[in-house]
């Protein structure tokens, strides 16, 4: 069942979410730190945002979606819009590949259509290769590339 995340999930999100920077962790360290992937206050704000979904079984938090609406600044050269913005999808490691990310996604996806969203956009690191085939099957495309080189 999926259902709206709330704060007495912290412990379970912040679980997930440690998953994910781990990842991030052992492909940049260049970048990240070992430190808290999601502290409780940047939580609870997440949780205004109303687009915070766990996929839950018997009571076990099997994976969540972390978003928020953002709204373009006005800077004349851009059109106005408000955008779901994806901070996390997060499925633990003993339940991928049983579209539980699917799921959530696509719960996500029903409510920005009914809020007259104008997209969904995330970030996804390149070196990810199986989230970037992921979102691809999900239907999402290549928005824009951030290129760096790197100093030190």
């Amino acid at each position: 069942m999926i259902r709206e995340i709330v704060k007495e999930d912290y412990d379970k999100v912040l679980e997930l979410a440690h998953e994910v920077h781990q990842i991030h962790l052992a492909n940049r360290p260049d970048i990240y730190n070992d430190a808290c992937s999601l502290p409780y206050n940047r939580f609870l704000d997440m949780l205004q945002s109303g687009y915070n979904f766990a996929y839950e079984e018997n009571g076990n938090i099997m994976g969540i979606i972390l978003g928020e609406v953002i709204e373009s600044a006005n800077i004349p050269l851009f059109k106005k819009r408000r955008v779901l913005y994806i901070d996390d999808i997060a499925v633990s490691k003993d339940y991928r590949n049983n579209k539980i990310g699917t799921k959530l996604y696509l719960k996500a996806k029903d409510k920005a259509i009914k809020d007259n969203l104008d997209s969904i956009e995330l970030n996804v690191w390149a070196f990810n290769k199986d989230a970037i085939a992921f979102y691809q099957k999900l239907g999402l495309k290549e928005k824009n590339i951030k290129m760096e080189d790197i100093l030190k």
